[in-house]
């Protein structure tokens, strides 16, 4: 395979909402540096060229909107905005999350057998739950617009053919 995503996480946490998480990628060989930003609203300096450390640059919006022309400065940002928002699910999703998350963290501190299968059992729930927000996204996201500069010309259908962050 040409390209591989190197074991990373999304976070369309709340918590996260505006702030660049940093992003590799593999490609042909090399890896690339970058960062993945999950907003709701738009800031100017997101379209900006790119600072030397970093190759690209991916914003996910969470709910649609218009990218005016002229706000994207460099060839390597992309702004990606959904066709609908999945707001009721992507909350309900979150709620459980988090509770499974702050669960986690109280009670589950004991290192013994019984711990041990309980907290088997929330993290693999936990990575369910994500599977699913990611795959809602990209459901979304697939019947939305990407917003390049110069409009480059990507179709949103084509890059999220596959519903997992990993085929994005």
């Amino acid at each position: 395979m040409d390209e591989q995503i190197l074991q990373q996480s999304l976070s369309f946490d709340l918590e996260s909402l505006g702030e660049p998480q940093p992003w590799k990628v593999r490609h042909r060989g090399l890896e690339y540096a970058g960062e993945v930003i999950i907003a709701e609203s738009v800031d100017h300096r997101w379209g900006e060229p790119l600072p030397p450390q970093l190759n690209f640059r991916l914003v996910f919006f969470t709910v649609p909107r218009r990218i005016l022309p002229g706000r994207i400065m460099d060839t390597r940002i992309a702004m990606v905005v959904p066709g609908r928002s999945p707001t009721q699910v992507r909350q309900s999703l979150r709620r459980e999350l988090k509770s499974i998350q702050e669960t986690r963290q109280r009670y589950v501190l004991h290192r013994d057998p019984d711990t041990d299968a309980l907290r088997r059992a929330m993290i693999d729930r936990e990575e369910s739950l994500r599977r699913e927000l990611e795959r809602r996204y990209g459901m979304a996201y697939s019947q939305g617009r990407i917003y390049t500069h110069g409009d480059i010309g990507l179709r949103a259908q084509d890059v999220f053919l596959d519903t997992g962050l990993e085929s994005w």
